[in-house]
């Protein structure tokens, strides 16, 4: 993955995804990055998903995540 591919994904709940690829290789593994707002306490029901853009939640980019 070159490093002009990478980009930050938009905030969703103040949770800031780093080093976001416009795609990805299937069946490889995955690094996710993020930072979290001070403050915020994670939790282990937290998860963070990635999507096809099709079939994203909310027309949103490649990652989402809950709980935070």
């Amino acid at each position: 993955m070159e490093e002009s591919s990478l980009s930050r994904a938009p905030s969703r709940g103040g949770v800031n995804f780093l080093n976001v690829a416009r795609t990805y290789i299937p069946n490889t593994k995955v690094e996710c990055h993020y930072t979290l707002p001070p403050g915020t306490m994670p939790s282990a029901s937290d998860w963070i998903g990635i999507f096809k853009p099709a079939t994203c939640p909310n027309q949103e980019p490649n990652s989402t995540s809950s709980g935070m």
